[in-house]
């Protein structure tokens, strides 16, 4: 299947997914919406390369059977950034690769972010995997030392 088609079934769920995430950003005129949210979709949709390397990310977690509301899209996308090294993966990107992988969610973490049913502990273990990759990994040491969770 086509990356482009694996987006827009994963989209299909939300009628507001874009590449900002679930909505628009603020500040967005009623009479321009539309046309924002066209837009959004259509980055969405083109950004392929950010979707599968979330997807590539999210092999390395962990399903569970409750919701994790302790991290929000957002904060998992910055993870996968790092890690996957491919520059900025968007919210919405990230969030249809979640959706796609199979991940449940809810709104949560603030708007206009989801949360997910992933494994505290193999989040954990990406974001101390992730500090390898980050640009400036300058607490890597103290958390190696256990000085730092």
């Amino acid at each position: 299947m086509k990356t482009k088609t694996k987006i827009q079934r994963a989209s299909k769920q939300f009628s507001l997914l874009t590449d900002f995430g679930v909505g628009l950003p603020y500040g967005i005129k009623i009479r321009q919406r539309a046309k924002k949210t066209k837009e959004g979709k259509l980055r969405l949709i083109e950004a392929e390369e950010q979707f599968e390397a979330a997807c590539v990310w999210l092999d390395s977690i962990d399903k569970t059977e409750k919701i994790n509301t302790s991290n929000s899209s957002y904060y998992l996308k910055h993870l996968a950034e790092n890690r996957q090294g491919v520059g900025h993966i968007s919210n919405g990107s990230f969030i249809a690769a979640a959706v796609y992988c199979g991940f449940k969610y809810r709104t949560g973490g603030g708007y206009p972010n989801l949360v997910f049913n992933m494994s505290e502990e193999s989040i954990h273990e990406a974001y101390l995997e992730s500090l390898n990759y980050q640009k400036y990994p300058h607490n890597l040491h103290l958390i190696k030392e256990g000085l730092m969770n």
